[in-house]
Protein backbone atom coordinates (compact mmCIF):
# COMPACT_ATOMS: atom_id res chain seq x y z
CA UNK A 1 0.00 0.00 0.00
CA UNK A 2 2.84 2.37 0.88
CA UNK A 3 4.50 1.54 -2.45
CA UNK A 4 1.24 2.27 -4.26
CA UNK A 5 0.88 5.61 -2.49
CA UNK A 6 4.49 6.43 -3.29
CA UNK A 7 3.88 5.62 -6.95
CA UNK A 8 0.73 7.77 -7.02
CA UNK A 9 2.63 10.59 -5.34
CA UNK A 10 5.34 10.43 -7.98
CA UNK A 11 2.73 10.19 -10.74
CA UNK A 12 0.80 13.25 -9.57
CA UNK A 13 4.07 15.19 -9.04
CA UNK A 14 5.08 14.38 -12.60
CA UNK A 15 1.65 15.28 -13.96
CA UNK A 16 1.63 18.54 -12.02
CA UNK A 17 5.05 19.42 -13.37
CA UNK A 18 3.95 18.72 -16.93
CA UNK A 19 0.70 20.61 -16.41
CA UNK A 20 2.69 23.58 -15.19
CA UNK A 21 4.43 23.57 -18.57
CA UNK A 22 7.99 23.19 -17.35
CA UNK A 23 10.48 20.57 -16.31
CA UNK A 24 12.43 21.36 -13.14
CA UNK A 25 16.04 20.32 -13.77
CA UNK A 26 17.55 22.08 -10.75
CA UNK A 27 15.60 23.58 -7.83
CA UNK A 28 17.34 25.80 -5.28
CA UNK A 29 20.70 24.39 -6.30
CA UNK A 30 19.65 20.73 -5.85
CA UNK A 31 18.83 18.13 -8.49
CA UNK A 32 17.89 14.52 -9.12
CA UNK A 33 18.30 14.96 -12.87
CA UNK A 34 20.70 12.86 -14.91
CA UNK A 35 22.38 12.78 -18.29
CA UNK A 36 21.94 9.52 -20.18
CA UNK A 37 24.56 8.87 -22.86
CA UNK A 38 24.72 5.25 -23.97
CA UNK A 39 26.95 5.94 -27.00
CA UNK A 40 30.59 4.88 -27.03
CA UNK A 41 31.45 7.76 -29.38
CA UNK A 42 34.01 10.10 -27.83
CA UNK A 43 32.27 13.28 -29.03
CA UNK A 44 28.94 12.20 -27.52
CA UNK A 45 30.69 11.41 -24.23
CA UNK A 46 32.36 14.82 -24.40
CA UNK A 47 28.97 16.45 -25.08
CA UNK A 48 27.59 14.84 -21.92
CA UNK A 49 30.56 16.14 -19.90
CA UNK A 50 30.09 19.65 -21.29
CA UNK A 51 26.40 19.63 -20.40
CA UNK A 52 27.16 18.48 -16.86
CA UNK A 53 30.00 21.00 -16.48
CA UNK A 54 28.03 24.05 -17.57
CA UNK A 55 24.92 23.11 -15.58
CA UNK A 56 27.17 22.92 -12.52
CA UNK A 57 28.76 26.28 -13.39
CA UNK A 58 25.27 27.79 -13.65
CA UNK A 59 23.59 26.21 -10.63
CA UNK A 60 26.23 24.51 -8.49
CA UNK A 61 24.44 21.18 -9.05
CA UNK A 62 26.26 18.39 -10.84
CA UNK A 63 24.28 16.15 -13.17
CA UNK A 64 25.63 12.58 -13.12
CA UNK A 65 26.29 10.89 -16.45
CA UNK A 66 24.99 7.34 -16.82
CA UNK A 67 24.78 4.86 -19.69
CA UNK A 68 21.12 4.06 -19.03
CA UNK A 69 18.24 4.96 -16.72
CA UNK A 70 14.67 3.70 -17.09
CA UNK A 71 13.17 5.85 -14.37
CA UNK A 72 10.12 7.90 -15.36
CA UNK A 73 10.09 9.99 -12.20
CA UNK A 74 13.15 12.17 -12.81
CA UNK A 75 14.10 14.67 -15.47
CA UNK A 76 16.72 13.29 -17.84
CA UNK A 77 18.77 14.59 -20.71
CA UNK A 78 19.19 11.77 -23.19
CA UNK A 79 21.89 12.09 -25.85
CA UNK A 80 21.50 10.03 -29.02
CA UNK A 81 23.90 10.17 -31.97
CA UNK A 82 23.71 8.81 -35.53
CA UNK A 83 19.93 8.98 -35.44
CA UNK A 84 18.31 7.70 -38.61
CA UNK A 85 16.56 10.37 -40.65
CA UNK A 86 18.84 13.20 -39.51
CA UNK A 87 21.60 14.57 -41.73
CA UNK A 88 25.19 14.37 -40.50
CA UNK A 89 25.32 17.77 -38.76
CA UNK A 90 21.59 18.07 -38.10
CA UNK A 91 20.34 18.00 -34.52
CA UNK A 92 16.94 18.01 -32.86
CA UNK A 93 16.00 18.84 -29.27
CA UNK A 94 12.55 17.95 -27.96
CA UNK A 95 10.82 17.03 -24.73
CA UNK A 96 9.22 13.59 -24.39
CA UNK A 97 7.53 13.19 -21.01
CA UNK A 98 10.24 14.01 -18.49
CA UNK A 99 13.05 13.29 -20.94
CA UNK A 100 14.86 16.02 -22.85
CA UNK A 101 16.05 14.34 -26.03
CA UNK A 102 19.14 15.77 -27.76
CA UNK A 103 19.47 13.83 -31.00
CA UNK A 104 21.92 14.23 -33.84
CA UNK A 105 22.83 12.70 -37.14
CA UNK A 106 26.36 12.30 -35.77
CA UNK A 107 28.25 12.77 -32.49
CA UNK A 108 29.29 16.21 -33.74
CA UNK A 109 25.63 17.16 -34.18
CA UNK A 110 24.85 16.03 -30.62
CA UNK A 111 27.62 18.32 -29.37
CA UNK A 112 26.09 21.20 -31.31
CA UNK A 113 22.74 20.37 -29.70
CA UNK A 114 24.24 20.51 -26.21
CA UNK A 115 25.71 23.97 -26.86
CA UNK A 116 22.35 25.03 -28.31
CA UNK A 117 20.43 24.16 -25.14
CA UNK A 118 23.14 25.70 -22.95
CA UNK A 119 22.71 28.94 -24.86
CA UNK A 120 18.96 28.64 -24.32
CA UNK A 121 19.71 28.46 -20.58
CA UNK A 122 21.68 31.70 -20.88
CA UNK A 123 25.28 30.69 -21.57
CA UNK A 124 27.13 32.79 -24.13
CA UNK A 125 30.12 31.53 -26.13
CA UNK A 126 31.13 34.92 -27.54
CA UNK A 127 34.75 34.06 -28.29
CA UNK A 128 37.44 31.65 -27.07
CA UNK A 129 38.36 34.21 -24.39
CA UNK A 130 34.91 35.56 -23.55
CA UNK A 131 32.19 33.30 -22.22
CA UNK A 132 29.30 34.27 -19.98
CA UNK A 133 27.61 31.77 -17.66
CA UNK A 134 24.58 32.92 -15.63
CA UNK A 135 24.28 32.10 -11.93
CA UNK A 136 20.94 30.39 -11.35
CA UNK A 137 19.26 28.77 -8.36
CA UNK A 138 16.66 27.10 -10.54
CA UNK A 139 16.99 25.59 -14.01
CA UNK A 140 13.81 24.76 -15.91
CA UNK A 141 12.77 23.94 -19.45
CA UNK A 142 9.39 24.49 -21.08
CA UNK A 143 7.77 21.16 -21.95
CA UNK A 144 7.00 22.52 -25.41
CA UNK A 145 10.63 23.45 -26.08
CA UNK A 146 11.84 22.11 -29.41
CA UNK A 147 14.66 22.96 -31.80
CA UNK A 148 15.57 21.41 -35.13
CA UNK A 149 18.59 22.75 -36.99
CA UNK A 150 21.06 21.92 -39.74
CA UNK A 151 23.78 23.98 -41.45
CA UNK A 152 23.22 26.35 -44.34
CA UNK A 153 26.61 25.37 -45.78
CA UNK A 154 28.17 21.93 -45.60
CA UNK A 155 31.66 23.37 -45.11
CA UNK A 156 32.32 26.44 -42.92
CA UNK A 157 35.67 28.06 -42.13
CA UNK A 158 36.36 31.46 -40.55
CA UNK A 159 39.92 32.60 -41.24
CA UNK A 160 40.79 34.48 -38.10
CA UNK A 161 42.94 33.41 -35.20
CA UNK A 162 39.86 33.22 -32.99
CA UNK A 163 38.16 31.05 -35.61
CA UNK A 164 40.98 28.51 -35.40
CA UNK A 165 40.64 27.86 -31.69
CA UNK A 166 40.15 24.09 -31.50
CA UNK A 167 37.97 24.00 -28.38
CA UNK A 168 35.80 26.95 -29.43
CA UNK A 169 35.09 25.80 -32.99
CA UNK A 170 32.32 23.31 -32.07
CA UNK A 171 30.69 25.96 -29.87
CA UNK A 172 30.56 28.20 -32.94
CA UNK A 173 29.73 25.27 -35.26
CA UNK A 174 32.79 25.89 -37.42
CA UNK A 175 33.69 22.59 -39.07
CA UNK A 176 36.58 23.42 -41.43
CA UNK A 177 40.20 22.57 -40.72
CA UNK A 178 42.08 24.54 -43.36
CA UNK A 179 45.23 26.33 -42.14
CA UNK A 180 44.87 24.84 -38.68
CA UNK A 181 45.14 21.58 -36.80
CA UNK A 182 42.22 19.23 -37.38
CA UNK A 183 39.55 19.28 -34.69
CA UNK A 184 39.97 16.00 -32.75
CA UNK A 185 37.27 13.36 -32.82
CA UNK A 186 36.45 14.06 -29.16
CA UNK A 187 35.40 17.58 -30.17
CA UNK A 188 33.33 16.35 -33.09
CA UNK A 189 35.99 16.17 -35.77
CA UNK A 190 36.09 18.39 -38.84
CA UNK A 191 35.65 18.54 -42.59
CA UNK A 192 38.69 18.59 -44.85
CA UNK A 193 38.80 21.16 -47.62
CA UNK A 194 42.09 21.75 -49.42
CA UNK A 195 41.98 25.17 -51.04
CA UNK A 196 45.66 25.99 -50.81
CA UNK A 197 47.65 27.38 -53.72
CA UNK A 198 49.81 24.39 -54.46
CA UNK A 199 49.49 21.55 -56.95
CA UNK A 200 48.64 18.83 -54.42
CA UNK A 201 51.79 19.90 -52.56
CA UNK A 202 54.37 19.52 -55.33
CA UNK A 203 54.52 23.29 -55.88
CA UNK A 204 54.91 24.47 -52.29
CA UNK A 205 58.08 26.33 -51.38
CA UNK A 206 60.10 23.41 -50.06
CA UNK A 207 59.11 20.83 -52.68
CA UNK A 208 59.52 23.20 -55.61
CA UNK A 209 63.13 24.08 -54.71
CA UNK A 210 64.25 20.50 -55.23
CA UNK A 211 62.02 19.93 -58.24
CA UNK A 212 63.26 23.08 -59.95
CA UNK A 213 66.85 21.87 -59.69
CA UNK A 214 65.91 18.46 -61.05
CA UNK A 215 63.24 19.38 -63.61
CA UNK A 216 63.28 23.06 -64.59
CA UNK A 217 61.17 22.19 -67.63
CA UNK A 218 58.28 21.36 -65.29
CA UNK A 219 58.04 25.04 -64.42
CA UNK A 220 56.58 28.09 -66.13
CA UNK A 221 58.39 29.42 -69.16
CA UNK A 222 58.42 33.22 -69.26
CA UNK A 223 58.94 34.92 -72.61
CA UNK A 224 60.33 38.18 -71.26
CA UNK A 225 62.99 36.48 -69.17
CA UNK A 226 63.51 33.69 -71.73
CA UNK A 227 63.78 31.14 -68.98
CA UNK A 228 61.87 28.86 -66.61
CA UNK A 229 60.85 30.46 -63.30
CA UNK A 230 59.96 28.80 -60.00
CA UNK A 231 56.92 31.04 -59.36
CA UNK A 232 54.56 28.65 -61.17
CA UNK A 233 54.54 25.24 -62.83
CA UNK A 234 53.50 24.30 -66.35
CA UNK A 235 50.10 22.74 -65.66
CA UNK A 236 49.87 21.19 -69.12
CA UNK A 237 53.17 19.37 -68.78
CA UNK A 238 52.46 15.61 -68.77
CA UNK A 239 55.14 14.94 -66.16
CA UNK A 240 53.65 17.56 -63.84
CA UNK A 241 50.16 16.07 -64.16
CA UNK A 242 51.55 12.57 -63.53
CA UNK A 243 53.45 13.82 -60.47
CA UNK A 244 50.23 15.29 -59.04
CA UNK A 245 48.39 12.03 -59.65
CA UNK A 246 51.19 10.03 -58.02
CA UNK A 247 51.17 12.35 -55.00
CA UNK A 248 47.42 11.88 -54.50
CA UNK A 249 47.58 8.12 -55.03
CA UNK A 250 50.40 7.82 -52.49
CA UNK A 251 48.25 9.68 -49.97
CA UNK A 252 45.16 7.56 -50.64
CA UNK A 253 46.33 4.01 -51.15
CA UNK A 254 42.70 3.03 -50.80
CA UNK A 255 39.49 4.97 -51.16
CA UNK A 256 38.66 6.98 -48.00
CA UNK A 257 35.31 6.38 -46.34
CA UNK A 258 34.42 10.09 -46.45
CA UNK A 259 34.75 12.71 -49.16
CA UNK A 260 38.21 14.25 -49.22
CA UNK A 261 39.33 17.25 -51.24
CA UNK A 262 42.73 17.67 -52.85
CA UNK A 263 43.80 21.04 -54.21
CA UNK A 264 45.17 21.49 -57.71
CA UNK A 265 45.71 25.25 -57.82
CA UNK A 266 48.21 27.78 -59.07
CA UNK A 267 50.28 29.86 -56.72
CA UNK A 268 49.28 33.41 -55.76
CA UNK A 269 50.97 35.28 -58.63
CA UNK A 270 50.39 35.97 -62.31
CA UNK A 271 53.56 34.33 -63.67
CA UNK A 272 51.73 31.57 -65.52
CA UNK A 273 53.47 29.48 -68.12
CA UNK A 274 53.95 31.07 -71.57
CA UNK A 275 55.31 28.07 -73.42
CA UNK A 276 53.81 27.52 -76.88
CA UNK A 277 51.46 24.79 -75.66
CA UNK A 278 50.09 26.84 -72.74
CA UNK A 279 49.82 30.06 -74.76
CA UNK A 280 47.86 28.37 -77.54
CA UNK A 281 45.63 26.51 -75.10
CA UNK A 282 44.69 29.57 -73.04
CA UNK A 283 44.08 31.61 -76.18
CA UNK A 284 41.90 28.87 -77.70
CA UNK A 285 39.74 28.40 -74.58
CA UNK A 286 39.39 32.02 -73.51
CA UNK A 287 41.78 32.72 -70.67
CA UNK A 288 44.37 31.41 -68.25
CA UNK A 289 41.78 29.58 -66.14
CA UNK A 290 41.81 26.97 -68.94
CA UNK A 291 45.33 25.98 -67.86
CA UNK A 292 44.24 24.94 -64.38
CA UNK A 293 40.86 23.55 -65.48
CA UNK A 294 42.57 21.18 -67.91
CA UNK A 295 45.05 20.06 -65.26
CA UNK A 296 42.30 19.45 -62.69
CA UNK A 297 40.22 17.54 -65.23
CA UNK A 298 43.07 15.23 -66.19
CA UNK A 299 43.87 14.44 -62.56
CA UNK A 300 40.20 13.95 -61.67
CA UNK A 301 39.54 11.66 -64.62
CA UNK A 302 42.53 9.48 -63.73
CA UNK A 303 41.46 8.85 -60.11
CA UNK A 304 37.66 8.80 -60.59
CA UNK A 305 37.22 5.03 -60.82
CA UNK A 306 39.25 3.77 -57.85
CA UNK A 307 39.17 6.90 -55.65
CA UNK A 308 35.54 8.02 -56.06
CA UNK A 309 35.48 9.79 -52.66
CA UNK A 310 38.45 12.00 -53.52
CA UNK A 311 37.41 15.25 -55.18
CA UNK A 312 39.76 17.62 -56.96
CA UNK A 313 39.30 21.29 -56.10
CA UNK A 314 40.97 24.23 -57.80
CA UNK A 315 41.07 27.89 -56.88
CA UNK A 316 39.51 30.23 -59.45
CA UNK A 317 41.10 33.50 -58.35
CA UNK A 318 42.59 36.64 -59.91
CA UNK A 319 44.11 35.48 -63.22
CA UNK A 320 41.94 32.34 -63.20
CA UNK A 321 38.77 33.94 -61.80
CA UNK A 322 36.88 34.01 -65.10
CA UNK A 323 35.79 30.63 -66.46
CA UNK A 324 37.00 29.25 -69.79
CA UNK A 325 34.54 29.68 -72.62
CA UNK A 326 34.15 26.04 -73.65
CA UNK A 327 35.83 23.54 -71.28
CA UNK A 328 33.65 21.22 -69.22
CA UNK A 329 34.54 20.07 -65.69
CA UNK A 330 34.78 16.44 -64.67
CA UNK A 331 32.03 15.31 -62.23
CA UNK A 332 34.57 14.92 -59.40
CA UNK A 333 35.94 18.47 -59.68
CA UNK A 334 34.92 21.28 -57.29
CA UNK A 335 35.56 24.96 -58.02
CA UNK A 336 36.62 27.32 -55.24
CA UNK A 337 35.79 30.80 -56.53
CA UNK A 338 37.40 33.88 -54.98
CA UNK A 339 36.92 37.47 -56.05
CA UNK A 340 38.11 40.69 -54.48
CA UNK A 341 35.38 43.26 -54.91
CA UNK A 342 33.51 46.21 -53.45
CA UNK A 343 32.37 44.87 -50.09
CA UNK A 344 30.17 47.85 -49.23
CA UNK A 345 27.34 46.38 -51.33
CA UNK A 346 25.91 42.85 -51.68
CA UNK A 347 27.73 40.60 -54.21
CA UNK A 348 24.84 40.79 -56.68
CA UNK A 349 25.33 44.55 -57.00
CA UNK A 350 28.96 44.17 -58.12
CA UNK A 351 29.08 44.29 -61.94
CA UNK A 352 29.70 40.86 -63.46
CA UNK A 353 29.76 39.02 -60.13
CA UNK A 354 26.66 36.87 -60.55
CA UNK A 355 27.27 36.26 -64.25
CA UNK A 356 30.72 34.83 -63.55
CA UNK A 357 29.64 32.82 -60.50
CA UNK A 358 26.65 31.36 -62.33
CA UNK A 359 28.88 30.28 -65.19
CA UNK A 360 31.19 28.44 -62.78
CA UNK A 361 28.12 26.84 -61.19
CA UNK A 362 26.99 25.69 -64.60
CA UNK A 363 30.37 24.22 -65.51
CA UNK A 364 30.76 22.53 -62.10
CA UNK A 365 27.14 21.38 -61.81
CA UNK A 366 26.86 23.39 -58.58
CA UNK A 367 29.99 21.87 -57.03
CA UNK A 368 31.18 25.32 -55.96
CA UNK A 369 32.66 26.67 -52.74
CA UNK A 370 33.43 30.33 -52.08
CA UNK A 371 36.60 31.95 -50.75
CA UNK A 372 35.16 35.23 -49.47
CA UNK A 373 36.60 38.22 -47.61
CA UNK A 374 35.72 40.52 -44.74
CA UNK A 375 39.00 42.28 -44.21
CA UNK A 376 41.18 45.31 -44.74
CA UNK A 377 44.47 43.69 -45.73
CA UNK A 378 46.57 46.84 -45.61
CA UNK A 379 45.28 47.74 -42.15
CA UNK A 380 43.96 44.84 -40.10
CA UNK A 381 43.62 47.06 -37.03
CA UNK A 382 41.77 49.93 -38.69
CA UNK A 383 37.95 50.24 -38.55
CA UNK A 384 36.54 47.96 -41.26
CA UNK A 385 32.90 49.00 -41.73
CA UNK A 386 31.67 45.91 -43.57
CA UNK A 387 31.03 43.50 -40.70
CA UNK A 388 27.28 43.37 -41.29
CA UNK A 389 27.73 42.87 -45.06
CA UNK A 390 28.50 39.20 -44.41
CA UNK A 391 24.75 38.70 -43.99
CA UNK A 392 23.60 39.76 -47.48
CA UNK A 393 26.55 37.96 -49.06
CA UNK A 394 26.02 34.63 -47.32
CA UNK A 395 22.29 34.75 -48.02
CA UNK A 396 22.97 35.18 -51.72
CA UNK A 397 25.45 32.29 -51.71
CA UNK A 398 22.96 30.09 -49.89
CA UNK A 399 20.29 30.79 -52.52
CA UNK A 400 22.78 29.83 -55.21
CA UNK A 401 23.37 26.42 -53.58
CA UNK A 402 27.01 27.13 -52.73
CA UNK A 403 28.41 24.14 -50.82
CA UNK A 404 30.80 25.87 -48.47
CA UNK A 405 32.47 29.17 -47.56
CA UNK A 406 35.86 30.26 -46.23
CA UNK A 407 35.70 33.82 -44.91
CA UNK A 408 39.15 35.40 -44.82
CA UNK A 409 39.42 38.15 -42.22
CA UNK A 410 42.96 38.81 -41.14
CA UNK A 411 46.52 37.65 -41.19
CA UNK A 412 48.45 35.75 -38.58
CA UNK A 413 49.85 38.11 -35.99
CA UNK A 414 46.75 40.31 -36.24
CA UNK A 415 44.92 38.76 -33.31
CA UNK A 416 43.14 42.03 -32.56
CA UNK A 417 42.12 42.91 -36.10
CA UNK A 418 39.14 45.24 -36.02
CA UNK A 419 36.26 43.68 -34.01
CA UNK A 420 37.86 40.27 -34.47
CA UNK A 421 35.72 38.39 -31.96
CA UNK A 422 32.44 39.90 -33.13
CA UNK A 423 33.29 39.24 -36.76
CA UNK A 424 34.26 35.63 -36.09
CA UNK A 425 31.17 34.87 -34.00
CA UNK A 426 28.82 36.63 -36.42
CA UNK A 427 30.28 34.88 -39.45
CA UNK A 428 29.99 31.47 -37.80
CA UNK A 429 26.33 32.12 -36.92
CA UNK A 430 25.47 33.29 -40.41
CA UNK A 431 27.27 30.39 -42.06
CA UNK A 432 25.18 28.02 -39.96
CA UNK A 433 21.95 29.90 -40.66
CA UNK A 434 22.19 32.61 -43.34
CA UNK A 435 18.53 33.55 -42.89
CA UNK A 436 19.23 35.15 -39.49
CA UNK A 437 19.25 38.92 -39.26
CA UNK A 438 22.81 40.15 -38.90
CA UNK A 439 21.92 43.22 -36.80
CA UNK A 440 19.89 41.19 -34.34
CA UNK A 441 22.92 38.94 -33.97
CA UNK A 442 25.30 41.89 -33.64
CA UNK A 443 23.16 43.40 -30.88
CA UNK A 444 22.99 40.02 -29.12
CA UNK A 445 26.77 39.70 -29.19
CA UNK A 446 27.26 43.25 -27.91
CA UNK A 447 24.92 42.69 -24.98
CA UNK A 448 26.42 39.34 -24.05
CA UNK A 449 30.09 40.02 -24.71
CA UNK A 450 30.30 43.67 -23.69
CA UNK A 451 27.96 44.03 -20.72
CA UNK A 452 27.77 47.66 -19.56
CA UNK A 453 29.73 48.72 -22.64
CA UNK A 454 27.16 47.30 -25.08
CA UNK A 455 25.35 50.56 -25.86
CA UNK A 456 28.59 52.34 -26.77
CA UNK A 457 29.73 49.48 -29.02
CA UNK A 458 26.34 49.42 -30.77
CA UNK A 459 26.51 53.18 -31.32
CA UNK A 460 30.03 52.93 -32.79
CA UNK A 461 28.94 50.14 -35.13
CA UNK A 462 26.02 52.25 -36.36
CA UNK A 463 28.36 55.18 -37.05
CA UNK A 464 30.48 52.82 -39.16
CA UNK A 465 27.42 51.57 -41.05
CA UNK A 466 26.28 55.12 -41.78
CA UNK A 467 29.73 56.05 -43.10
CA UNK A 468 29.88 52.95 -45.27
CA UNK A 469 26.40 53.47 -46.70
CA UNK A 470 27.28 57.06 -47.51
CA UNK A 471 30.38 55.99 -49.44
CA UNK A 472 28.97 52.72 -50.86
CA UNK A 473 32.49 51.68 -51.74
CA UNK A 474 34.98 49.73 -49.69
CA UNK A 475 37.75 47.49 -50.99
CA UNK A 476 40.15 45.20 -49.13
CA UNK A 477 43.35 47.08 -50.04
CA UNK A 478 42.60 50.68 -49.11
CA UNK A 479 43.56 51.32 -45.48
CA UNK A 480 42.97 55.08 -45.57
CA UNK A 481 40.16 55.57 -43.04
CA UNK A 482 39.49 59.09 -44.32
CA UNK A 483 38.21 57.66 -47.59
CA UNK A 484 35.20 56.38 -45.61
CA UNK A 485 35.08 58.18 -42.26
CA UNK A 486 34.99 61.85 -41.42
CA UNK A 487 37.41 62.96 -38.66
CA UNK A 488 34.43 63.67 -36.39
CA UNK A 489 33.18 60.08 -36.84
CA UNK A 490 36.57 58.65 -35.86
CA UNK A 491 36.55 60.86 -32.79
CA UNK A 492 33.03 59.73 -31.88
CA UNK A 493 34.14 56.10 -32.09
CA UNK A 494 37.21 56.79 -29.95
CA UNK A 495 35.15 58.61 -27.28
CA UNK A 496 32.45 55.93 -27.23
CA UNK A 497 35.01 53.20 -26.64
CA UNK A 498 36.76 55.24 -23.95
CA UNK A 499 33.40 55.53 -22.19
CA UNK A 500 32.79 51.79 -22.60
CA UNK A 501 36.15 51.11 -20.95
CA UNK A 502 35.14 53.21 -17.98
CA UNK A 503 31.65 51.68 -17.77
CA UNK A 504 33.07 48.14 -17.55
CA UNK A 505 35.82 48.78 -15.01
CA UNK A 506 34.08 46.69 -12.35
CA UNK A 507 33.83 43.58 -14.55
CA UNK A 508 37.09 42.10 -15.80
CA UNK A 509 35.53 39.93 -18.54
CA UNK A 510 33.75 42.74 -20.34
CA UNK A 511 36.48 45.30 -19.57
CA UNK A 512 39.06 43.12 -21.32
CA UNK A 513 36.65 42.83 -24.25
CA UNK A 514 36.39 46.61 -24.42
CA UNK A 515 40.16 46.93 -24.39
CA UNK A 516 40.41 44.59 -27.38
CA UNK A 517 37.70 46.50 -29.25
CA UNK A 518 39.25 49.86 -28.33
CA UNK A 519 42.44 49.14 -30.31
CA UNK A 520 40.74 49.76 -33.66
CA UNK A 521 39.44 53.32 -33.14
CA UNK A 522 42.66 54.11 -31.26
CA UNK A 523 44.68 53.03 -34.31
CA UNK A 524 42.55 55.22 -36.58
CA UNK A 525 43.02 58.24 -34.32
CA UNK A 526 46.81 57.76 -34.28
CA UNK A 527 47.06 57.28 -38.06
CA UNK A 528 44.90 60.35 -38.78
CA UNK A 529 45.94 62.54 -35.86
CA UNK A 530 47.71 65.08 -38.07
CA UNK A 531 45.28 64.63 -40.96
CA UNK A 532 42.25 66.40 -39.55
CA UNK A 533 41.50 64.50 -36.33
CA UNK A 534 43.45 66.74 -33.92
CA UNK A 535 42.13 69.86 -35.62
CA UNK A 536 38.55 68.57 -35.41
CA UNK A 537 39.02 67.71 -31.73
CA UNK A 538 40.29 71.24 -31.03
CA UNK A 539 37.38 72.81 -32.92
CA UNK A 540 34.87 70.65 -31.01
CA UNK A 541 36.66 71.30 -27.69
CA UNK A 542 37.43 67.61 -27.18
CA UNK A 543 40.24 66.89 -24.77
CA UNK A 544 42.33 64.62 -27.00
CA UNK A 545 45.68 63.37 -25.60
CA UNK A 546 48.86 63.96 -27.55
CA UNK A 547 49.71 61.46 -30.25
CA UNK A 548 52.69 60.32 -28.17
CA UNK A 549 50.40 59.36 -25.28
CA UNK A 550 48.03 57.58 -27.65
CA UNK A 551 50.95 55.61 -29.09
CA UNK A 552 51.87 54.62 -25.52
CA UNK A 553 48.38 53.16 -25.11
CA UNK A 554 48.61 51.43 -28.46
CA UNK A 555 51.94 49.83 -27.56
CA UNK A 556 50.65 48.60 -24.19
CA UNK A 557 47.65 46.86 -25.76
CA UNK A 558 49.67 45.32 -28.59
CA UNK A 559 52.25 44.05 -26.13
CA UNK A 560 49.60 42.60 -23.83
CA UNK A 561 47.86 40.70 -26.62
CA UNK A 562 50.97 39.92 -28.71
CA UNK A 563 49.81 41.80 -31.79
CA UNK A 564 52.66 41.87 -34.30
CA UNK A 565 51.08 42.57 -37.70
CA UNK A 566 49.59 45.82 -38.96
CA UNK A 567 48.71 44.65 -42.47
CA UNK A 568 49.99 43.01 -45.63
CA UNK A 569 52.94 44.90 -47.06
CA UNK A 570 52.84 47.31 -44.12
CA UNK A 571 55.32 47.91 -41.29
CA UNK A 572 55.35 45.53 -38.36
CA UNK A 573 53.79 46.79 -35.13
CA UNK A 574 57.21 47.65 -33.69
CA UNK A 575 58.14 49.53 -36.88
CA UNK A 576 54.81 51.34 -36.88
CA UNK A 577 55.30 52.46 -33.27
CA UNK A 578 58.79 53.71 -34.08
CA UNK A 579 57.48 55.61 -37.10
CA UNK A 580 54.75 57.27 -35.06
CA UNK A 581 57.16 58.24 -32.26
CA UNK A 582 59.48 59.85 -34.81
CA UNK A 583 56.61 61.98 -36.11
CA UNK A 584 56.17 60.05 -39.33
CA UNK A 585 52.96 59.23 -41.16
CA UNK A 586 51.77 55.85 -42.40
CA UNK A 587 48.83 56.88 -44.60
CA UNK A 588 48.46 59.43 -47.33
CA UNK A 589 45.16 61.02 -48.28
CA UNK A 590 44.30 60.62 -51.96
Amino acid sequence: MKMALKFLSVFFLSAASLYAGELKIVSSGRTNSKIVAASSESATKFAAKELSLYVEKMTGARLPIVASDRSVSIVKFELRDSVEGLEFEEFKIEVSGRTILIQGGSPRAVLYGVYEILEHFGCGFWSPVNESVPKLKNLTLDTKFTVSAKPGFAWRQVHSQYGYNIRWKPKARINGSMWTYPTPKELGGCESMAMGQALAGINNNEASKKLFDEHPEWFAWREKEKKYVRNQMCTLNDDVVNAIIAKIRAKYKRNPSKIRYESVSMRDNDKTCQCKKCSRFSQKHGGRSALIVECANRVAKNIAKDLPNVRIVFLAYWITSSPPKDLHLEPNVTVCWARLRNFAVPPSEVPGHDKTLNRWRELAKDNVVIWDYNAQFRGFLLPTPIIDMMGPGLREYSKKNIKGVLMQMGGFGALLMDAAELRTWLCARLMWNPSLDEWSLINKWCEGACGEGADEVKAWLQIRKKARDRKRSYGPYDPDSLNVFKPRELLEGYLLMKKALKDTESDNRTHEQMLRLYLSPLTAIICNYNRGVAARAKADKIDLPSREKLVDEFEQICTKYKVTSFGEGMPSISEFIKLMREGGELLRKK
